[in-house]
């Protein structure tokens, strides 16, 4: 069974989609768990006024943006190229 290049490349483009969303999700509900253990090492009177930064807002998330961002070229250029 022959694969065309197009057929080819949307599945690595599924793929590589697929990864991203459920890693990401795994990466954003680990930083939301950390910040919750954070709070417990304040007072409770205290922690209405401890602020993290958002999962956006670090390194991580930046990385994730960018790598999005890459993710998404990758699929109109695809579509560009193809279509």
């Amino acid at each position: 069974m022959k694969i065309s290049k197009f057929g080819l490349a949307v599945r690595v483009l599924l793929v590589a989609t697929v990864m991203y969303a459920m890693t990401l999700a795994l990466c954003v509900l680990a930083y939301n768990t950390w910040v919750e253990d954070e709070l417990l090492k304040y007072p409770e009177y205290v922690r209405l006024y401890v602020d993290f930064f958002s999962f956006w807002a670090t390194s991580c998330g930046t990385a994730w943006i960018i790598f999005g961002m890459a993710l998404m070229l990758a699929w109109v250029g695809l579509l560009a190229f193809f279509w």
